[in-house]
């Protein structure tokens, strides 16, 4: 199988996932994610504990761990909503498709993997499918081939309620072709996002995720362990 054919595969089981728990729009909630996990007997581990840091976190953002205790997705505790579920997604996908590598670390070390690769595609897909995102652009009056507007992609963001990120609704675009790669590098979402709709909650918690994340990596009074 080739690549291309791998991450089409993940695409098509990312799309299943969403019609067997009925999730019909780019608005996934945290309730949603408890849903699929609860199901599948998935133990989510929000690490590292409080009042603890580990410097893994500062490149690794989630892992999946199956062993004899059963199945575990752990997450950095400090993420904000949107991120914290686009990194459950991505665990998912190899709790259905990798589960016999028993441990997995997400994160800088192995991005560029196609087993990483395809799990970022997957819960790309899970959250917003192409064809939704295409159609959504499409009623804003932007087909394929046509380029949109960093403006535009914070309009469609608000307007559908994605969880996706910002940064995961770009490479969306860029792979349906609607912008050039690169093309948004740079791009200050917040003040966009500020300057159309004033100050919002999502905008708020990514700033209090970084202060708390700079705040718990210097602190030399917090415990600082090893992530395993």
């Amino acid at each position: 199988m080739s690549r291309n054919d791998y991450y089409e595969e993940m695409k098509e089981n990312a799309r299943q996932l969403r019609e067997r728990y009925g999730l019909t729009t780019p608005k996934i909630s945290k309730a949603d994610v408890e849903l699929i996990l609860k199901d599948n007997n998935i133990e989510l581990d929000l690490w590292v504990p409080e009042g603890i840091a580990s410097p893994g976190f500062k490149v690794i953002r989630g892992a999946f761990i199956d062993d004899e205790y059963g199945s575990t997705i752990m997450v950095d505790r400090n993420l904000p909503e949107s991120p914290a579920i686009f990194t459950i997604m991505h665990e998912l996908k190899h709790f259905f498709h990798d589960r016999h590598l028993g441990k997995i670390h997400c994160g800088d070390h192995n991005q560029r993997e196609p087993i990483e690769i395809g799990a970022e595609v997957y819960a790309g897909e899970s959250l917003f499918p192409d064809a939704d995102f295409q159609k959504a652009l499409a009623s804003m009056g932007i087909r394929s081939g046509q380029h949109c507007t960093p403006e535009d992609i914070v309009l469609l963001r608000h307007e559908t309620e994605a969880t996706l990120s910002y940064g995961g609704l770009t490479k969306k675009a860029e792979h349906l072709g609607f912008i050039r790669k690169g093309a948004f590098a740079g791009v200050k979402w917040r003040q966009i996002e500020q300057r159309i709709y004033g100050r919002t909650e999502y905008s708020q918690s990514y700033s209090s995720y970084k202060s708390r994340k700079k705040q718990a990596l210097n602190d030399p009074n917090v415990v600082q362990l090893p992530l395993f």
